[in-house]
């Protein structure tokens, strides 16, 4: 598995890594977003408003268990950063 194979940093050890460089959720379809695209996939009993939002539903921390009820309590980054370009 190439994952494997990955040398893990300390987060604050990325040389050129800035989340602040990827600001942006790209058009998936419609109004939909790369965010509310994945909030979609991976919660449960998700409901999504007429611009692709979703207003409800429960997501489960695969790290620690915990499940939030609430989209804006979840983050949704990279779990292997995207390499920064200059």
């Amino acid at each position: 598995m190439q994952l494997a194979t990955l040398t893990v940093a300390p987060e604050n050890d990325v040389p050129g890594y800035s989340r602040a460089k990827f600001p942006h959720w790209v058009t998936q379809y419609g109004s939909c977003d790369t965010r509310e695209v994945v909030l979609q996939r991976d919660g449960a009993d998700v409901t999504q408003d007429d611009q692709c939002r979703a207003v409800s539903g429960s997501w489960l921390s695969a790290y620690d268990g915990v499940v939030l009820d609430t989209a804006s309590k979840v983050d949704i980054d990279h779990s292997v950063s995207v390499p920064a370009t200059a």
